[in-house]
């Protein structure tokens, strides 16, 4: 039943693309600057979600015809995940939710990347 809807939601992700050379030049000079690069990436963030949604969904599906019960319970732990955070991009414009959401990004790109940054930096050298 999933895997009908997956042409729906492929067709609302192209439409959500934002592919257009304007999109990345915002200011048209010609070149494009690591804050234009940034707010592109920032555009398709959702079209992204779901295209990476589809592709857990099918590899799900697949890791279920072949009987790798364990690899596909690891496939819809990750596709849960991306599914979450695409709820919550859905849910961000709701005055009730906006609050917790944006709380959640800030928290997400501020603490935890300074986190996993140092974590895998501690990681490698330990480890080598």
């Amino acid at each position: 039943l999933v895997l009908a809807f997956l042409p729906i939601l492929a067709w609302f992700a192209k439409n959500n693309l934002h592919l257009n050379i304007n999109d990345l030049d915002i200011n048209m000079d010609g070149k494009t600057s690591t804050h234009e690069r940034v707010l592109f990436i920032y555009k398709n963030v959702p079209a992204m979600l779901d295209f990476l949604i589809i592709a857990g969904v099918v590899l799900v599906a697949i890791l279920r015809a072949a009987g790798q019960t364990h690899y596909e319970i690891n496939g819809l732990a990750m596709t849960g995940v991306l599914v979450w955070c695409n709820v919550l991009s859905v849910l961000a414009p709701y005055q009730f939710f906006g609050a917790l959401v944006i709380t959640i990004h800030k928290m997400l790109v501020g603490d935890v990347a300074k986190f996993l940054v140092i974590y895998i930096v501690l990681v490698t050298g330990f480890g080598l």
